[in-house]
């Protein structure tokens, strides 16, 4: 596995190759673009922020050990690994969603990732049952232009 250390200097690392570990330094922003077609990237928990190449549904996340993230295409593979992912970011072809870990729990954008490996999408909105749905009608009939109120 080759490992790649950032540089105080690095804001931004492309990943081309398979099986890197990319480390980042304790300035904050950094982030890891993550190419098409590569696969087992380690990312450290010094990154804020990783860049995949497709759209979010391209992919399936589950919760790897801890507050690991593991992320892997549509066939299984692992394309990348993210450590300690509280608070970090996501961008999926430009659409960008939040991490979060509390509970020892893992959630994209609100919505928690399990144990197995599933399709993610952060853009369906979900109805809790105890939410309460209100039907206003609206009705298009106007008075009269002579009607004064």
């Amino acid at each position: 596995m080759a490992k790649v250390y950032l540089e105080t200097t690095d804001m931004s690392w492309s990943v081309y190759n398979n099986d890197s570990e990319i480390i980042g330094t304790s300035n904050a922003g950094e982030s890891v673009i993550i190419r098409e077609d590569v696969t087992g990237v380690t990312v450290s928990s010094t990154i804020e922020r990783v860049d995949m190449f497709s759209d979010i549904s391209a992919y399936m996340f589950k919760q790897g050990f801890g507050s690991n993230l593991e992320i892997q295409d549509l066939d299984g593979n692992t394309i990348m690994t993210l450590a300690s992912v509280d608070d970090k970011e996501l961008s999926f072809n430009g659409s960008v969603v939040g991490i979060t870990y509390d509970d020892n729990k893992i959630s994209i954008d609100g919505v928690e990732i399990g144990s197995t490996a599933e399709i993610l999408d952060t853009h369906t909105p979900q109805l809790n049952v105890a939410d309460e749905i209100v039907i206003v009608a609206v009705s298009e009939t106007m008075p009269d232009a002579g009607y004064i109120a």
